[in-house]
């Protein structure tokens, strides 16, 4: 199940459409940073339009990186870039454990 919601969740970043992953952030098994769930999808919808805007492709290109946090022990960074910028217009937060997925999101 976190599996398939990840994969909505990386679809939605690189094309810059937070409608796609709506559906699936409200599900039990997806756990989120912010303080509720409509907080952290309006603070998605802020950034990934953000992107929208200043990106320079029609798709962003996805890299799995290491965590920034040490806290963030088990997770990765999710970091869509375009082709121009060398730092990442989208960083997003990833950890599954005991069939949860645990989500947080950078500032730019």
């Amino acid at each position: 199940m976190s599996s398939l919601t990840k994969i909505i969740l990386i679809k939605s970043c690189v094309i810059c459409d937070p409608s796609l992953f709506i559906k699936y952030l409200i599900r039990p098994n997806v756990k989120v940073s912010f303080i509720n769930k409509v907080r952290f999808y309006k603070y998605f919808k802020f950034i990934l339009e953000n992107a929208k805007q200043s990106k320079l492709d029609k798709e962003l290109m996805l890299n799995i990186e290491k965590p920034y946090e040490i806290n963030f022990k088990g997770g990765k960074n999710y970091c869509f870039y375009d082709s121009k910028k060398k730092a990442p217009l989208i960083v997003i937060e990833l950890k599954e454990t005991n069939n949860l997925l645990y989500i947080d999101i950078h500032p730019f």
